[in-house]
């Protein structure tokens, strides 16, 4: 998963490795926040803003595995805080969410990556929203 995180910071598009990144994520075989840890580095606000705009650069080739590592990236981001990232993680997943996302939440709440209470919370938003695929643009 290090490839992955070198391919998001220098903002390098690679569908097929970022595809595959997601369905191993999906599947609970990567563990979310081994990959946060990699792409924050050291803990400070300015890291964890970094990092959320590396993950909307992200979102424009990959939105759900971007929305996925935002979630993973709202903990970091809830103990420093960073009110205005949890805030825009938020409103990442519930305008963009989609039904792709429910699976690997639960999955990585399931490795403690995600709290429960965000996870259910989170996968109840996606449900009511009733999105099932990306929108294309």
């Amino acid at each position: 998963m290090r490839r992955i995180v070198e391919l998001i910071s220098q903002r390098v598009p690679s569908s097929d490795e970022f595809r595959s990144a997601f369905e191993a994520l999906a599947k609970g075989e990567a563990d979310l926040g081994n990959i946060v840890v990699m792409l924050v580095g050291s803990t400070s606000y300015e890291n964890v803003r970094r990092a959320m705009r590396d993950l909307e650069w992200l979102a424009g080739l990959s939105p759900d595995l971007a929305i996925l590592l935002m979630t993973g990236l709202y903990a970091v981001a809830e103990g420093l805080f960073a009110h205005d990232v949890c805030d825009s993680i938020e409103l990442w997943l519930e305008n963009e969410g989609t039904s792709a996302l429910v699976g690997p939440i639960r999955a990585q709440c399931e490795r403690g990556a995600i709290a429960t209470s965000k996870a259910v919370e989170w996968s109840d938003m996606i449900a009511r929203n009733g999105r099932r695929t990306i929108k294309e643009s």
